[in-house]
């Protein structure tokens, strides 16, 4: 009997300690443990890594043509052209010596982190310091077929920035309350009646989306297969290996520009040991965040995680590393801190499924392995229908595998690489993709969009 009881109390501790930091509301999806493919692409980081700027640099958003060259390792080159601004208020310090922009409705040190383009419009998911990572933002909304006609008009800005600047003052979010959508209303018929019909244009073209709860704002994407935008909302700055850290994973109106759905997940993943030759052990590895996000067009959705940077320490690594530069203008300074001696981060790429009815996560695996990519922070994953690829953002570099080759046997020809040739070191913060394949670059201080005159390789 007091066996029978003993058992009985540690099954139930045992439920209440697995069950505990989970929380009621969570679903937790665990990892196949299967060990992907592996891609080793030192040999192109060597000449081509792009190191992530002790301090960013910053460029004034001030009318001026703007153009960033971007070169592959097979010597093709393409430009990227400032297309335009993303958002345009008074310039404010930062508290991190970074420039930004502080935007009525979107908040102080507002910021992009994340960028989808499906048919005529560009949505920026942007985010504003609260808490951290604990971040509150809205999601701006461009109708690139009214803007394809304002900007890049004679490679002149100038009017684009002051017709911004003149238009913000009108632009109210998108409201569910009566007396929100009577403001809004009021200041549509104004800016009809006070701006004049260039500006009114540029004015008509953006709309501001109610704000929500978005975390870091990065993982940020569109799922083709429903129709829905998706984000990623964590809190926190890296995945933690010890202990259960739910995120809510958002299902985002293209109307509404606000969740619809919300599911509260841990990802988590399990490695299986086999002790004394025959017993089998499953223990957890890690919890996972989802720090990107994308979707292919069969509705697959994808993350990474980077994990261990190489650093060269002593003179005699550094010297050797330096050594690895071999293209003119690639060699980091100073200005690099440590990251001026630091290889390429090896990277796990992950791929998740639905259930048929997408009201849950059926299934999440690793499927790709790249060691020692081409920028040392990543920044954001994208995906070209027309190419059928997936891609990695980094600080002012990129590098795209065929979605086809994931978790199979691939060449390094395979694979291709894009760095932008600029003195200036800026902060990308993803890449929207067009149909026909040209790319639109999201940098920040100050936010901007540069697009490709070609498409994206």
């Amino acid at each position: 009997m007091i066996n029978k009881q003993w058992m009985k109390v540690a099954a139930l501790t045992m439920v209440g300690i697995t069950l505990l930091p989970l929380g009621a509301e969570a679903t937790t999806v665990n990892i196949q443990a299967k060990t992907p493919k592996k891609v080793n692409t030192i040999s192109i980081t060597k000449k081509w890594f792009r190191p992530r700027g002790k301090h960013y640099d910053s460029v004034p958003v001030n009318g001026t043509k703007a153009n960033y060259l971007g070169t592959t390792e097979k010597g093709i080159h393409y430009m990227f052209s400032r297309y335009g601004f993303l958002a345009d208020g008074k310039p404010v310090n930062g508290t991190h010596k970074y420039k930004y922009n502080k935007i009525k409705y979107i908040g102080k040190y507002g910021e992009p982190q994340g960028v989808v383009i499906y048919k005529k419009y560009m949505y920026v998911q942007m985010s504003f310091r609260h808490n951290g990572n604990k971040r509150k933002g809205r999601i701006v909304r461009y109708d690139l077929s009214k803007l394809d006609k304002l900007i890049n008009k004679n490679g002149k800005y100038d009017k684009v920035v002051r017709g911004l600047q003149k238009a913000r003052k009108y632009i109210y979010p998108l409201s569910n309350s009566k007396s929100g959508q009577k403001k809004r209303g009021k200041l549509q018929r104004a800016a009809h009646k006070h701006l004049s019909s260039y500006n009114y244009k540029i004015y008509s073209a953006v709309t501001l989306g109610p704000k929500f709860y978005t975390g870091h704002g990065q993982s940020f994407s569109f799922n083709p297969h429903d129709k829905h935008l998706y984000n990623a909302a964590y809190s926190l700055k890296k995945d933690n290996n010890k202990t259960s850290h739910p995120f809510k994973f958002q299902k985002i109106s293209l109307t509404k520009l606000k969740p619809v759905k919300t599911w509260t997940l841990n990802i988590r993943e399990r490695k299986t040991k086999i002790w004394f030759w025959f017993f089998p052990k499953t223990y957890t590895k890690a919890y996972l965040q989802m720090h990107d996000l994308t979707f292919d067009k069969a509705g697959n959705f994808y993350f990474s995680r980077a994990y261990k940077d190489k650093v060269a320490t002593n003179k005699k690594d550094i010297k050797k590393r330096m050594g690895e530069y071999t293209k003119k203008g690639y060699k980091p300074g100073s200005k690099f801190g440590a990251y001026k001696n630091s290889y390429g981060r090896n990277t796990i790429i992950y791929r998740g499924k639905f259930n048929k009815k997408g009201t849950k996560i059926s299934s999440i695996s690793m499927v790709q392995r790249v060691t020692r990519a081409i920028g040392s922070q990543n920044q954001g994953l994208a995906y070209s229908g027309s190419k059928n690829k997936l891609f990695l953002i980094y600080d002012n570099a990129f590098m795209s595998i065929p979605v086809k080759k994931l978790n199979h046997k691939m060449k390094l020809k395979e694979l291709n690489f894009t760095v932008l040739k600029s003195n200036v070191y800026r902060e990308s913060e993803g890449m929207g993709i067009r149909s026909g394949g040209k790319g639109y670059l999201v940098m920040n201080r100050f936010a901007e969009v540069a697009k490709s005159n070609k498409a994206v390789r």
